[in-house]
């Protein structure tokens, strides 16, 4: 995983401003996958979903593309549904600077399922009295994500799925954090305990509502959380956050059932040379002008084209 940084030092200058002329424009970049579904069905609780694998270099070397190459494609990922995995997001698909990341994984159905492999892996589902053992966590890829985390041994208590930062964790501990980074726009992500926007959170696992347990929190950066025991009535698990990546929060209970939630869909955000313009579409995508270059969000597929 790259380290998290200000870009500020690196480019005051504008990446890609070299000397008197223009050089090959040089991107710094956020690519995150859609988030896994958490799981549940009927009386069984689940995982919580694991994020969307996610790639930054923020911090670190900036991207260079070819001048010719002024028209991109981007392709945004969605999230999964209950019981199912996100899809991939690209930032030049098929081209040798292609950067991809995978989706996240689902979580594991109660008794005992694993959660599924992604980006960051889905939680494991617990065990019920009947059958007692516990589901492992999916596992996550490296460099985009991390695992779900186990499901526990008593009450159908899942484990919560892998976030882009951290493990997920165990029977109904909260999802795996996410990354940050500097250059996203406010208008997208959520906020954390550091500065910057933050993304791919994993989804808190499901539990039994009948045995007074509550799923745990999502993790930051756009993790659901699972199903919640409150006043006699339980609370629904809530999906990833829409254009973060972030894992679905996973469901369950008995008298009450709930299903996992799907998980936030993706993102690819790109900050270019202050020597070069960006432009997007469709217009559901946007720009934003900084002194170190425009910024182009995508929350949708589509193009990027530079001037």
């Amino acid at each position: 995983m790259p380290l998290l940084g200000s870009v500020g030092a690196a480019s005051s200058r504008g990446f890609g401003q070299r000397g008197k002329g223009k050089g090959p424009p040089e991107f710094v970049y956020l690519v995150v996958a859609g988030g896994g579904g958490g799981n549940g069905a009927g009386i069984f609780s689940g995982g919580g979903g694991g994020a969307g694998g996610a790639r930054t270099n923020n911090g670190g070397c900036a991207l260079s593309i070819p001048s010719c190459d002024t028209s991109i494609s981007i392709v945004v990922g969605g999230g999964g549904g209950n019981g199912s995995s996100g899809t991939p997001s690209s930032f030049a698909p098929g081209q040798p600077y292609a950067v991809s990341t995978t989706g996240g994984g689902t979580g594991g159905l109660a008794p005992g399922g694993g959660g599924s492999p992604g980006g960051s892996g889905g939680g494991g589902g617990g065990a019920t009295p009947g059958t007692p053992t516990s589901g492992p966590g999916g596992s996550g890829i490296c460099g985009e994500g991390f695992p779900g985390g186990f499901g526990g041994n008593y009450q159908g208590l899942s484990g919560s799925g892998g976030g882009a930062g951290a493990v997920g964790g165990n029977q109904v501990a909260p999802g795996g954090i996410g990354i940050a980074v500097p250059f996203a726009p406010c208008s997208v992500g959520t906020p954390g305990p550091t500065p910057g926007r933050w993304f791919a959170g994993g989804g808190g696992g499901g539990a039994w509502f009948d045995a007074g347990y509550n799923g745990g929190c999502g993790g930051t950066g756009g993790g659901g959380n699972g199903v919640k025991h409150a006043g006699g009535s339980n609370l629904p698990a809530t999906p990833g956050t829409v254009n973060s990546g972030g894992g679905g929060g996973g469901g369950g209970s008995e008298s009450q059932p709930q299903p996992g939630k799907p998980g936030g869909s993706g993102i690819v955000v790109v900050q270019g040379p202050s020597d070069y313009s960006l432009s997007v579409s469709p217009c559901t995508n946007s720009v934003t002008p900084t002194p170190n270059g425009d910024v182009a969000t995508f929350t949708v597929s589509g193009t990027l084209t530079v001037s």
